[in-house]
């Protein structure tokens, strides 16, 4: 008996809802902040980041994010920076979730990378990628252009309804600046510069009563310091959770901090308390 062949291939729109579906919009664009972040670390070392920044602009039209911080290297665009499911670590940052970021947000995604050594751009038309199980992206060396700055910039037009609409609402706007002036508030305070929106967002701390403060004590392996914090302004209580200058947690009251009510002691008061977590 002869066999048939069946094409059993997932199909485009399936691979790309797989890939965004769980993100949510403003974790996409923590997404993107992180890569810049992280490549201006990789440029200093981990010492001063003031001279970087990354400037992000949207509104129901588009999304553009750009940023100084060194571009893409030929090196790794062509090894597979944003290739899908890609397993390398990407240390310099762009790439460690560049893809699933701008695949959350349009149709038309134009990537440029400009540097001294080499310079490219990438045209990404979502509506044609993919189609005949082709997933290859096609990128053209272009001149460097001294007059402006060495980094990376995502245009993204043709944007989902979804994004449009929020992109355009005014709470969504001052909803996520606050939110960038939280997580990133120790970057922020190490001079980095996120600009929305042609707005530079100030970092965001914990003002209430300092009641105690540890020193940094290795535990397992990990630079711990532990802030507790009484009588804060906001409401809300729990912990903070900061990882390499990042919070990861905010006024976590879950298992995963072990906030249980088991612990808390008759005849004190936790409603105004705030503990922060600091892993360097």
């Amino acid at each position: 008996m002869k066999n048939s062949k069946i094409d059993a291939a997932p199909t485009r729109e399936f691979i790309i809802n797989t890939i965004t579906k769980d993100i949510r919009i403003q974790a996409a664009i923590f997404d993107l902040i992180d890569n810049s972040i992280k490549a201006a670390e990789f440029i200093t070392h981990y010492n001063k980041l003031d001279k970087f920044f990354v400037s992000l602009e949207f509104d129901n039209s588009q999304f553009q994010i750009s940023d100084n911080c060194g571009g893409i290297s030929r090196k790794k665009v062509l090894g597979g920076a944003l290739k899908i499911g890609s397993s390398l670590d990407y240390k310099s940052g762009h790439g460690i979730g560049l893809k699933r970021a701008f695949l959350k947000f349009g149709k038309i995604i134009t990537i440029t990378s400009n540097r001294s050594d080499y310079s490219c751009k990438m045209i990404i038309d979502v509506d044609k990628w993919g189609m005949k199980n082709d997933w290859d992206l096609y990128v053209t060396k272009v001149e460097y252009n001294e007059n402006i700055f060495q980094g990376l910039t995502i245009n993204i037009r043709n944007l989902y309804n979804e994004i449009s609409r929020k992109f355009s609402d005014f709470k969504f706007k001052k909803e996520l600046i606050e939110e960038i002036s939280m997580k990133y508030r120790y970057k922020l305070q190490c001079g980095f510069k996120i600009i929305v929106n042609k707005k530079y967002i100030e970092p965001s701390f914990i003002q209430g009563d300092k009641v105690a403060e540890s020193p940094y004590k290795v535990i397992d392996g990990m630079n711990i310091k532990v802030i507790l914090y009484n009588h804060v302004i906001t409401k809300e209580n729990g912990w903070d959770i900061v990882i390499n200058g990042r919070v990861i947690l905010h006024r976590d009251k879950s298992e995963k901090t072990l906030w249980s009510k088991k612990l808390i002691k008759s005849h004190y008061s936790y409603i105004r308390f705030v503990g922060e977590v600091l892993n360097e």
